[in-house]
């Protein structure tokens, strides 16, 4: 086995990868949306139809905070791990015997 110290995350590899967690709230707020503005077109009300343009904004919204946050907590990594030493990873090659 070996151990490896991760020092430096690359903001944009970070941000690929939470990318597959970021789907998991979008499809479920997905759903939602489709349910309240489908109660609401039954129901013949307006906020039916202003429903959709602002989830889109809010969306928006979201992967721009969302974005913002991972970047922000991967720069404080990169720093904090400069000066205190960061993760330390075991690494087993499955390729070869032991």
């Amino acid at each position: 086995m070996k151990r490896v110290e991760v020092k430096k995350l690359a903001i944009g590899s970070v941000l690929k990868s939470a990318i597959y967690f970021y789907f998991i709230p979008i499809i479920l707020m997905i759903f939602g949306l489709i349910v309240v503005t489908i109660i609401l077109i039954a129901q013949d009300e307006a906020p039916g139809y202003v429903i959709i343009p602002a989830f889109l904004i809010g969306i928006v919204f979201y992967t721009g905070l969302y974005a913002g946050i991972i970047a922000l907590v991967t720069l404080c990594y990169n720093w904090l791990a400069g000066k205190f030493g960061g993760l330390i990873v075991t690494i087993k090659d499955v390729d070869t015997e032991e």
